[in-house]
């Protein structure tokens, strides 16, 4: 999951550890579920996984323009359209795309193989306002929505944007 943004912390780890041995009958619900110590002796298991800080997002976006980056998330976009029919459907097809600032974030270590830099969305401090549009391939567009904190509570505010044609 690290390669493709997605860590797990170590509390996560041990979670989806417990979880599944539990779907395998090895525990019932009602005993103790794994601990750090069981992770711990998972790492001396496998000594490629290790707890790292997930570098912020500016250096991220950077490295994530690599060409094998770019042919697996276009492997997987073909493979996603085919599956859902969407080849010949422009207007079920939307790109939605946000902007803004973001609380300040200190990411959480997570598990990732040893010799991986894991990625993580952070931002300068400051409150938090996102802008987010969305238009289909065929050009609809649906109005523009913007998340603001105001008075300590968080309010989403719709507009519509009359653009040039």
């Amino acid at each position: 999951m690290t390669e493709i943004g997605n860590g797990y912390s170590r509390s996560e780890c041990v979670r989806l550890a417990s979880d599944f041995v539990i779907s395998l009958g090895k525990k019932s619900q009602s005993e103790p579920c794994l601990s750090a110590d069981w992770f711990s002796g998972l790492q001396k298991r496998w000594p490629d996984i290790h707890v790292a800080k997930p570098q912020k997002l500016s250096l991220a976006r950077a490295k994530a323009s690599s060409s094998e980056l770019l042919e697996y998330f276009l492997s997987d976009l073909k493979n996603i359209m085919e599956n859902c029919n969407l080849t010949n459907k422009p207007d079920l097809i939307w790109n939605i795309d946000e902007t803004g600032l973001l609380l300040e974030h200190s990411p959480i270590n997570i598990v990732c193989q040893k010799g991986y830099t894991p990625q993580s969305v952070t931002s300068p401090r400051g409150n938090t306002v996102t802008v987010l549009a969305a238009e289909n391939t065929t050009g609809s567009r649906l109005p523009h929505s913007k998340s603001c904190l105001a008075e300590g509570i968080w309010t989403v505010c719709y507009w519509t944007l009359l653009l040039a044609q």
